[in-house]
């Protein structure tokens, strides 16, 4: 792995339900994470959702891009798939299972939808990495199933991709607070090959 790829720049947060497909839980997720950064004085991540033909990107209050392209995702920017999980290596979820307006995607169709977005195989090989930013509802969800997400996402993605560096997380997640950007704090990161050009990170906080 070139030591150039690893490089921290842009932040990117792909968020792949659709207004009418109630995003807005995530959005917020998102928003807060914006904040949290700009708070600590760190870099400000960027908003991708995945938009219906007939949406315009005006739905929203606040700056987002419905595409992927080399002017918002330059090179060795890292981009986190922002979602919630089911407990299914197969499924995605909006928000969690007992809130209103539940949605659930395959992971296939999140691959679909990024490449259709502009994550073309030239473009994911310019970034730094893809990271499967997904919160099980249960902490008592079978690690494999973070695994398997993965391993199902890159499958549909096509060798093409096969040097995306994409990540997933075996811990479970939180959106960045102030405290995570404390010098003090220590963050665990353990890259493990797993399957292609996946890598495993074990660790309850962005790295």
């Amino acid at each position: 792995m070139h030591s150039s790829r690893l490089q921290k720049n842009k932040v990117v947060i792909f968020i792949p339900f659709s207004f009418k497909e109630n995003n807005q839980p995530l959005l917020a997720q998102a928003l807060e994470w914006q904040k949290q950064c700009q708070s600590a004085n760190k870099k400000v991540p960027e908003i991708i959702v995945y938009s219906d033909k007939d949406e315009t990107g005006s739905e929203y209050q606040t700056p987002i891009h419905t595409q992927f392209s080399e002017k918002n995702v330059p090179k060795y920017t890292t981009i986190y798939l922002l979602s919630h999980g089911t407990n299914n290596p197969h499924w995605v979820a909006n928000t969690n299972s007992n809130q209103d307006e539940y949605y659930k995607l395959p992971i296939e169709l999140v691959a679909k939808r990024a490449k259709a977005m502009g994550l073309t195989p030239e473009l994911a090989y310019s970034i730094s990495s893809f990271r499967l930013y997904i919160c099980e509802e249960s902490t008592q969800a079978d690690r494999s199933t973070t695994k398997s997400l993965a391993i199902h996402f890159a499958r549909e993605l096509g060798s093409e991709y096969d040097n995306l560096f994409l990540f997933y997380y075996s811990a479970k997640v939180f959106i960045p607070s102030l405290l995570d950007y404390d010098k003090t704090t220590r963050k665990r990161a353990m890259p493990a090959s797993c399957y292609q050009s996946i890598q495993n990170v074990d660790t309850s906080v962005m790295s």
